[in-house]
């Protein structure tokens, strides 16, 4: 079975990087990584000024990265309107992920532990 599954990606190149900006991108590629890497380097393909990157991370999404990028917090850190870069860390990034998902604004999420989940299922 080929995985379409959403992933969230955030990464910079070597010329954005000293000015604190982030590229937060989505794709369907499959492949897990290696889909996100080949997405990243099609965008790096059209004509960017810094072909070389660095993944900060990636992650398999709810949610696509158009609605990420209207949350309040990140739309004030964009650096040119309608576009996917961002001056912020990627701790914010998360955050406004996880508020958007699960209503917590926080940078990481856990699974339930076992007890947890058995406590959930007898509601």
């Amino acid at each position: 079975m080929i995985d379409k599954r959403r992933k969230i990606y955030v990464y910079r190149t070597v010329a954005e990087k000293g000015l604190g900006h982030l590229k937060i991108g989505d794709t369907q590629n499959t492949g897990g990584e290696a889909g996100v890497r080949k997405r990243i380097s099609e965008q790096l393909g059209t004509g960017h000024s810094s072909p070389e990157y660095e993944l900060l991370d990636w992650w398999y999404a709810e949610i696509n990265d158009k609605r990420l990028h209207q949350h309040p917090l990140l739309a004030e850190c964009r650096v040119h309107q309608r576009r996917e870069w961002f001056k912020c860390d990627l701790k914010l990034v998360k955050s406004c992920y996880h508020e958007i998902v699960y209503g917590s604004l926080r940078s990481d999420s856990f699974r339930m532990r076992p007890e947890q989940e058995e406590c959930r299922d007898k509601m």
